[in-house]
């Protein structure tokens, strides 16, 4: 219990917020509630072990935010290929995309070696860009960085 309550001491003096639990019960012999923390992101979790269940939930002002985060981009950068939703696929088959093997959760980070970031979307770099060019896509998946490259098409 000492273990528990010196955690939860160390995650509110780090700026941790306590959303529920944190506490002691009062009962025959020594029990703790689980916990449920918000804490910012980059916030360092505790490490020590202790004898009852915290969940970390990491506050976040976007998905953009959030997503940039899971990958270890600025928040501002990357252009991310949404989840399919029934009847309209994110990657439309048969498109460049499709043929250059972009899936959903992709998120771009560069196209032709121009990062892109809000100043900079990816909309942005390809009205440069004409049928018929041959572009590099920088992309990461799953954690991984890998790069594709593509054919532009008139769009139908």
């Amino acid at each position: 219990v000492r273990q528990f309550e010196d955690a939860i001491a160390r995650i509110k003096k780090d700026g941790g917020k306590i959303l529920c639990g944190g506490r002691r019960v009062k009962r025959k012999g020594s029990y703790v509630e689980p916990t449920i923390v918000a804490a910012p992101l980059g916030f360092a979790m505790s490490k020590e072990e202790v004898f009852a269940p915290i969940l970390y939930v990491f506050e976040v002002g976007s998905l953009d935010e959030a997503i940039a985060a899971e990958n270890g981009l600025d928040r501002s950068e990357g252009a991310w290929i949404v989840e399919d939703t029934p009847g309209e696929p994110s990657v439309v088959p048969g498109s460049p995309a499709d043929k250059a093997g972009l899936k959903p959760g992709d998120l771009i980070i560069e196209l032709d070696g121009e990062r892109i970031n809000k100043g900079n979307p990816l909309s942005l770099i390809l009205r440069k860009r004409k049928p018929g060019d041959e572009v590099s896509i920088r992309l990461m998946r799953q954690g991984k960085e890998t790069t594709v490259v593509a054919v532009l098409e008139e769009m139908k």
